[in-house]
């Protein structure tokens, strides 16, 4: 109901800033939209999508919306039945229609087999079911469905409507042809709708049959002077089941001209990105020179599935060489060439007919009231140029004039292209839907998820001045002094397109010490060459940051000291323009946030202690810990080596090796080898700890007993040397063969590091044990291996794992490992 349905403005982040567009959201229980037509006398738009049908105005407000799901369905269910045994299954309305005839409105969904309704333009709340017999009054697939509004006729009351249907599995007694011509006629109150043939008795059908087994979807149609054009996807022959082409057919336009689709062409069309075939056209336009098209390459053997990898290629055609392909494809088929054939997918079989036709004279109107060799298919493929391509696959393009199109994709971003791409932003998280409509003043209707935008034709999307006056779009851009934003000309009294305010779009870091000292960089994009300094100025605050590097897009300058939050300011003039930015700078900016002086303090860490191997791990605590742009730890005079990541409250290092050369700081322990304060070095300000931190000497283990255990582990082994307390955690690993177990248990020191215990690992489900099963066990130390290469048998501390539980009753006994492990740093 119109109460669940929701208006809103949307806000579209874009790379150099935030825009807001007109939006309106059906519900995501109506999602995805699938189709959009718009009244060109009423101005108002007709959104179908699942379960619903919606009536709005130009600015998006809701007039009026009709559920028209979900439906009990299924593919033998008769049309007009309520299908009791059937499953509840969503009413997609993907073909709508405007019949200004009959001032109404013609939606189709998948429910009932593709029944339609006729609504009022005004209040689309206002419906009739149509009717009719057999299948001509069904339209709409659960695949792919168009319909085309043919030329009116003398008789006011009929409508002719040209159907294009995908056969979707559906029960044959409800399926219609693939092209048809029907009537839509209007009896008293009720409507009905049927082929022409039917009506009017004639005994040739009006359509084109194919069968079931023959894939043939239906992309999207155009009409150009007295022809109807349509785009589909196929098979590319009825021998290759496997392989499929898009093709462009065409066929003599309107009720008088061709009611029976013996004018029916075809002919491939080829899209080709160097070598590389794409051959499943996802969507056209035309812009009344030009066929445009976006292609996928299918996965092979797939008539649907894409290759992603390959993103999608938009190419071109101009309609007077796809008008010469088609002469070229009735000349072959009249003259038995073997360029041309008549179409293999009808069911009828037949054989071009030789007869005398001059290619040169060919009249194309003569040739609609032929009827010798109706149904031609072209052998010949069509090459189209390549535009470019995009990575992602494309939903929907529309031709905007000047070779300018708009594209949409699955990813939800809108793409503006000429030549090359001049205009990217995410509309959605949702894909692109598959149709889209535009009103007089050029403003786009975009479907995307539940969502309809108003997408107006404008240089708003450049929300900068140097991204306005550089970028290619056909509209001119400009950057308006007044306004401060991007318009066209005519929308400003003080307009440019060649000089703009200088800007800045990062600096890092954003705080620093007190005393200054941080190495600032500047990005912008209109840093293009060394300036002088009269020419470029950086300040903090009222106090000149010193330059001290140029470069391209980035400059770099020395903070002074300062407290509390300092402005960023920048003056710059650069009268020249270039190749990367084609535009002149003059004036003054303010970064949007200003510079943080903090004062940095250390006031703990931990451990206090490590083995003068180094690998001991420090965590540091204090305040104002992530701020500058140079920072160093050292711990007692030895560097600590910084993981990459700092918190405000947190560091935390790795400590090298001690060495006797660097290592100054006083011993104050009797087994330390040296000892001293954390500091920590931030630019050019040194904090230090109030604790010091000790090296110890690296531990040396001798013994370990018992030298046997059960497989579950958890048995107390003691293990004794010297300053086994070096590391605060010591652990106990082992391997077994060539195979680290990574398994560790953690060991308790005693007090004066000549003994630890470490309970026993368990090797429960990491080596089978039959009955004994020997490991070699070592030890961490801070990332340290002791014995470093214990599988060595001088180093090796071999290690018996028993299954039976009671270990005190195996045999034989096992005295105490002694070993003097010699130790590798």
């Amino acid at each position: 109901m119109a109460s669940l349905l929701i208006f809103v403005f949307v806000n579209i982040l874009l790379a150099q800033g935030e825009i807001i567009l007109t939006n309106y959201s059906a519900g995501l229980k109506n999602s995805p939209l699938f189709s959009i037509v718009r009244n060109s006398g009423s101005k108002s738009l007709y959104v179908g999508g699942r379960n619903v049908l919606l009536q709005l105005d130009s600015d998006l407000n809701l007039i009026a919306s009709v559920t028209k799901g979900p439906k009990r369905y299924a593919f033998s269910c008769e049309p007009e039945s309520d299908c009791p045994n059937g499953s509840l299954q969503p009413n997609d309305i993907k073909v709508l229609g405007i019949s200004e005839r009959k001032d109404k409105l013609l939606a189709c969904g998948t429910a009932n087999q593709g029944l339609c309704t006729l609504h009022s333009f005004t209040n689309i709340s206002n419906f009739v079911r149509v009717g009719g017999t057999k299948t001509g009054y069904l339209v709409g697939s659960k695949e792919s469905a168009i319909m085309v509004n043919s030329k009116t006729s003398d008789n006011g009351s009929i409508d002719f409507l040209y159907v294009f249907h995908q056969y979707d599995e559906r029960n044959h007694a409800f399926s219609p042809p693939a092209m048809s011509l029907r009537q839509l006629v209007r009896d008293q109150q009720s409507f009905t709708m049927d082929y022409v043939h039917e009506v009017n008795h004639i005994s040739t059908i009006s359509a084109l049959g194919i069968s079931d087994s023959y894939f043939m979807s239906f992309v999207g149609y155009f009409k150009h002077k007295n022809y109807l054009y349509i785009v589909t996807n196929q098979h590319m022959s009825t021998k290759q089941d496997t392989i499929f082409r898009p093709r462009i057919g065409r066929i003599c336009y309107g009720p008088s001209r061709d009611t029976l689709f013996h004018t029916y062409i075809e002919i491939e069309l080829q899209c080709k990105s160097e070598d590389w075939l794409y051959d499943k056209v996802t969507t056209i336009s035309f812009d009344g020179e030009k066929l445009y098209i976006a292609a996928v390459m299918l996965q092979p053997g797939t008539a649907s599935t894409a290759n992603t990898s390959r993103g999608s290629a938009l190419c071109s055609a101009y309609l007077t060489n796809i008008d010469k392909f088609f002469r070229q494809a009735v000349y072959a088929c009249f003259n038995q060439q073997p360029d041309a054939q008549l179409l293999p997918w009808t069911i009828r079989d037949r054989k071009c007919e030789k007869a005398l036709l001059d290619s040169h004279g060919l009249n194309w109107d003569e040739l609609c009231y032929l009827r010798r060799n109706d149904g031609i298919q072209g052998l010949k493929p069509l090459p189209m140029d390549l535009i470019t391509t995009i990575d992602s696959q494309v939903t929907v393009i529309r031709a905007n004039g000047n070779n300018a199109l708009t594209v949409g994709d699955e990813d939800g971003y809108i793409r503006k292209v000429t030549e090359k791409e001049y205009l990217k932003f995410q509309l959605s998280k949702f894909p692109i839907g598959p149709q889209m409509e535009v009103d007089e003043d050029g403003n786009e209707f975009i479907l995307a998820g539940d969502q309809v935008f108003k997408v107006p034709r404008s240089c708003m999307f450049y929300t900068d001045c140097g991204s306005c006056v550089s970028s290619e779009d056909p509209l001119v851009c400009g950057w308006c002094q007044t306004t401060k934003q991007c318009t066209m000309e005519t929308e400003c009294t003080n307009w440019t397109r060649d000089i703009c305010q200088p800007v800045i779009e990062k600096v890092s870091p954003e705080a620093g010490p007190l005393e200054g000292g941080t190495t600032l960089q500047i990005y912008s994009k209109m840093f293009a060459k060394e300036l002088p300094e009269d020419d470029l100025q950086i300040k903090v605050g009222d106090i000149q940051c010193k330059l001290f590097n140029q470069g391209m897009f980035r400059v770099t300058c020395i903070t002074p000291p300062g407290k509390g939050n300092q402005p960023i300011k920048m003056r710059m003039t650069d009268s020249d323009s270039y190749k990367i930015r084609p535009y002149k700078i003059s004036g003054e900016t303010e970064y949007h946030l200003p510079f943080q002086y903090k004062n940095p303090q250390v006031t703990k860490f931990e451990p206090t202690r490590g083995p003068q191997a180094g690998g001991t791990i420090i965590t540091i605590e204090g305040k104002n810990l992530d701020i500058g742009s140079h920072v160093k730890v050292t711990a007692a005079g030895i560097d600590c080596e910084l993981y990459p990541r700092r918190t405000t409250n947190n560091i935390t290092c790795i400590t090298k090796e001690w060495d006797a050369k660097l290592g100054r700081k006083k011993r104050v322990a009797s087994r330390a080898r040296g000892s001293g304060s954390i500091e920590i070095t931030i630019d050019s300000v040194v904090r230090s700890s109030n604790e010091k931190f000790f090296f110890l000497p690296d531990p040396h283990v001798k013994s370990i007993s018992p030298g046997r255990s059960i497989v579950s582990g958890g048995i107390p082994i003691t293990v004794q040397g010297t300053n086994l307390d070096a590391s605060v955690s010591p652990l106990m690993s082992a391997t077994h063969g060539n195979n680290d177990l990574n398994l560790t248990t953690e060991c308790v020191v005693k007090p004066g590091g000549e003994e630890m215990v470490c309970p026993s690992l368990n090797v429960a489900g990491k080596i089978e044990v039959k009955q004994y099963e020997t490991v070699h066990v070592y030890f961490l130390f801070d990332n340290n291996k002791i014995p470093a290469d214990h599988r060595k048998s001088e180093n090796s501390f071999p290690f018996l794992m028993e299954l039976n539980l009671k270990i005190e009753q195996q045999k034989p006994e096992i005295s105490p490992v002694e070993v003097e492990a010699k130790h590798s740093h």
